[in-house]
This record gives C-alpha cells, structure tokens and sequence, in this order.
C-alpha cells in the first residue's frame, strides 16, 4: 500500500478507466455514480477527491469492507417461504423494507414475509472487483478519482 501511495499517476489514462469500466470487468460505474452518470448502489464519487487521500482510495479499492458507511452496509433477509435477498437497505417502513440488490433492483418486502434480517460484514463491492485492473491503471484510476471535487 505505502508503494502505491508513492506513485503518480496518469489523470487522462485514469479517467479512461473509469470511463471504460462501465462495459468491463472492473464495473466501477455500474455501481457508482460520478457527476450523474453510473449506477446508485455504492456511493456517489462526485466529490470523492475532496475528502479522500491517495492511501484511503487504494484501501478502499483493495479492501471495500474494510470499512463501510452505515448506508452502504448489505442486509440478507430471509423470506419465510425460505427465499433470500441482500442489498442495501433503502427504506424501512412499519409494514416492511426496500433492499437494493448489487445489479441495482430494488425489491420491496412486506414485514409479514420477512423471517429474519440480519446485517452482513461484507461489502456489496466484491473484493476482487480490482483484480480486472493493471497496477497502473489502479494508480491512474486513484490519481483521477483524487481530482473529483465538483
């Protein structure tokens, strides 16, 4: 990780990754969204450089559940007719929840079906997503998502 941290990268070439990721292995816009365009289920990278330093997005990239916003925790719920569903917990009502899968789904599930719900440690983001990337284009993706602040 420190290596990683060292590099330069290439904000062009990262953004062309980024960009060719919403039809490649890496997906990182079928779950994120960057100034409108990606999909809704992990968060928005609008503003990501604003906050984030190099280190944090490497450990991020490398290890997603390492730490995980409270939003962004995936809940399993096991129905009573013995089905199972995890995503993201987008609503919770007094007669039951949304939970949005990792392809983007939402499903709405009545309280009275729900047999139990139970937060997981994982995240949605799979931990080999990254492994589709060189270790240049993880440097150059990182170098572009640090220029993210509008």
């Amino acid at each position: 990780n420190a290596m990683f941290a060292k590099r330069q990268g290439n904000v062009e070439n990262g953004k062309r990754v980024m960009a060719a990721s919403l039809k490649g292995d890496a997906q990182c816009l079928k779950c994120h969204t960057i100034n409108g365009a990606g999909g809704k289920i992990g968060p928005d990278l609008s503003l990501v450089g604003v906050k984030a330093s190099r280190e944090n997005l490497i450990e991020s990239l490398l290890q997603p559940s390492k730490a995980i916003a409270d939003q962004f925790l995936t809940h399993q719920v096991e129905l009573k007719n013995g089905q199972q569903i995890s995503g993201l917990l987008m609503e919770q009502r007094a007669d039951g929840v949304t939970l949005r899968d990792a392809n983007g789904k939402d499903y709405v599930i009545a309280k009275k079906d729900i047999e139990s719900m139970t937060k997981a440690t994982k995240s949605i983001m799979p931990e080999d997503i990254i492994a589709a990337l060189t270790e240049d284009e993880l440097i150059d993706l990182v170098e572009y998502m640090l220029t993210l602040k509008k």
